[in-house]
């Protein structure tokens, strides 16, 4: 049984099918009136770091595990990590961090709009799109019976696009917002962690199965 990886990081043992690419858009950034940045991916950190180098002086919310490690790389300072998914982000802040002002650094195109659902809650926040996500085209086929491993509602999106999926497909999906992206007719599980170390090591144990 194939396990593939839409993840643009290679995963150890599982076959890469990378099906976006990233634009960096080029943009101008102020921090007037901003106390606290959102970072919902580490390419979001990576492409704010190449327009304007103070921002590492502003604490960061962040989604998770990646981003943080991205955020610390460069010498920021973070304030909370969420669970995984915008959703989780939401929720941090409505919970804990509802009186800050928030600089968000997104792409194009988002799952979840936190700018909106963060704004009718009456929450300061500004948007900055700084990255769009494209569909990556390859001529690879998806065998039956195998195992994808699903890290964003983007990649999932180009990969529907892209490919024709036999229905015996599994996904292992990095979490519930991506999951949900996933067609009801497929298998869909998530692991306990949102990371891809946790998701390979879910989808090698249904492949023993």
């Amino acid at each position: 049984m194939k396990i593939y990886s839409l993840s643009p990081k290679i995963v150890e043992n599982a076959i890469p099918l990378p099906t976006i690419e990233i634009e960096q858009l080029p943009k101008k950034v102020s921090f007037s009136g901003i106390d606290t940045l959102i970072f919902t991916s580490k390419v979001g950190v990576q492409s704010l770091n190449r327009v304007n180098r103070n921002w590492k002086r502003i604490p960061a919310i962040v989604v998770g595990k990646k981003s943080a490690d991205e955020v610390r790389k460069f010498g920021g300072t973070i304030l909370k990590e969420a669970s995984g998914d915008s959703k989780s982000v939401l929720e941090l802040i409505l919970n804990e961090f509802h009186d800050r002002r928030f600089l968000y650094i997104r792409p194009k195109r988002v799952a979840l709009d936190l700018s909106r659902e963060l704004k009718t809650r009456g929450i300061f926040v500004v948007n900055k799109i700084l990255y769009e996500t494209r569909c990556k085209i390859s001529r690879e086929i998806i065998s039956e019976d195998s195992i994808v491993i699903a890290t964003s509602p983007s990649t999932l999106k180009c990969f529907f696009q892209n490919y024709t999926v036999p229905k015996s497909t599994k996904f292992v999906s990095i979490g519930e917002t991506t999951a949900k992206t996933v067609p009801a007719e497929f298998i869909t599980v998530v692991p306990p962690e949102p990371s891809l170390e946790a998701c390979y090591k879910l989808a090698k144990k249904i492949s023993k199965n």
